[in-house]
């Protein structure tokens, strides 16, 4: 077999063209993976937006329906020590409740490989 510098040429150019293409691939990879995460985040926010707007209307909607019944100032503090309780079992239960939920996304976003598509070199023979 004879080395032929232009089997080394042709050797050289086909490696650079997959280097190239394997760093493409990864371009669309990230872009991928950070598009899913912003739209969540996106999504989200905006969810958390909503929810804090009809938490407090629904707020303002219980002192007024306690009002009726209890002094204007138990009222205020019945709510309050309901949003304390609230906060308190997030702040116990964080793990379960924020961080693993997150985490388990990120790594499915993140560590998640692509999905097996066929390759037109790739036909069985």
């Amino acid at each position: 077999m004879t080395d032929n510098p232009n089997q080394y040429r042709t050797l050289w150019e086909q490696l650079r063209r997959l280097f190239n293409l394997e760093v493409e691939n990864a371009r669309f990879l990230v872009t991928e993976k950070l598009v899913v995460l912003l739209s969540s985040i996106t999504f989200y926010a905006i969810l958390a937006v909503i929810i804090t707007c009809v938490t407090i209307f629904l707020t303002i909607g219980a002192v007024n329906l306690m009002l009726e019944r209890v002094e204007p100032h138990w009222a205020y503090m019945i709510v309050a020590a309901f949003y304390l309780m609230l906060m308190l079992i997030l702040i116990i239960f964080r793990r379960q409740l924020i961080i693993n939920p997150i985490a388990r996304f990120l790594s499915s976003v993140i560590l998640d490989p692509p999905s097996a598509t066929p390759h037109k070199n790739d036909t069985p023979s």
